[in-house]
């Protein structure tokens, strides 16, 4: 059964370029790295399915 919803490697980054920052470390900074540019995880290389039929909250 495939997936409605997929998500992969999913980042949530609060800080002045974080989609620069992300690029710059190829899409997976070291936690050093993001502590010593001043950025704040709030989701890290998250992913998830739904399928059909789940109910996701």
């Amino acid at each position: 059964m495939d997936a409605k919803i997929a998500c992969r490697s999913v980042w949530k980054l609060y800080g002045r370029d974080p989609e620069g920052f992300l690029a710059a470390h190829g899409g997976a900074p070291p936690d050093d790295a993001i502590e010593a540019d001043g950025y704040i995880p709030a989701v890290r290389h998250a992913s998830l399915e739904v399928f059909p039929g789940e109910i996701l909250v």
